[in-house]
């Protein structure tokens, strides 16, 4: 079921609309400001009508911006209070069969929130290190497979990797695994690919998820 809706999509447009107003009329505003301070000091050196009136016409313009700025302000508070849906990644162990266990993870993408971005392929990265099966010795090991699919996006839906590849690393035998998502992940990339929604999955030995 998609995320958005057309409230919120009018929500969001409007808050990104009212922002660049605002930053424009802050532009403006600080010009002007400038301009009053400029024409002022020259009143207060030598006062002339012409000085005058080119400050009073300047200070109104101010007062304008001043005004327009309060009132942008008053449009962006309002839309704020509006929640629109955010980016949601949980993990969960995943024990499809007796003897096989893997990872689950359930990914909400809302068009609102760059947290998450749908529409490109991600993989699931698992990392386990201590000293395992209390043998001696630190050891660690990373596994990446394909995740999410390109076709992903504005949803909520739930995808799980399990093999006996995976149930190694979930098990135990690690006493510290985590997991994250490589977004934009292709093979060719490897591990340049900056992992997002790090997640402890086991912590000295016990899981916390």
């Amino acid at each position: 079921m998609s995320v958005s809706t057309a409230y919120f999509d009018f929500v969001f447009r409007s808050k990104n609309e009212v922002t660049a107003d605002l930053e424009d009329s802050i532009e403006q505003l600080e010009k002007r400001q400038q301009k009053v301070a400029e024409l002022q000091s020259l009143v207060d050196k030598r006062s002339s009508t012409k000085r005058l009136k080119r400050l009073a016409k300047w200070t109104a313009l101010a007062e304008a911006s001043e005004a327009n700025n309060d009132e942008l302000i008053g449009r962006l508070n309002s839309l704020n209070e509006v929640e629109l849906p955010k980016d949601e990644v949980t993990f969960g162990i995943w024990n499809p069969t007796d003897d096989i266990s893997g990872i689950q993870v359930t990914v909400t993408d809302s068009p609102y929130d760059d947290a998450f971005v749908g529409g490109q392929r991600t993989a699931l990265y698992l990392r386990g290190t201590g000293n395992r099966n209390n043998r001696g010795g630190i050891g660690s090991v990373g596994s990446r497979a394909s995740l999410v699919p390109a076709s992903f996006e504005d949803d909520t839906e739930t995808f799980g990797i399990a093999g006996s590849n995976w149930t190694s690393k979930v098990d135990g035998s690690y006493p510290d695994v985590t997991a994250s998502l490589l977004q934009g992940y292709s093979p060719s990339e490897g591990a340049t690919t900056t992992q997002s929604f790090v997640t402890e999955i086991i912590s000295d030995g016990q899981v916390v998820i």
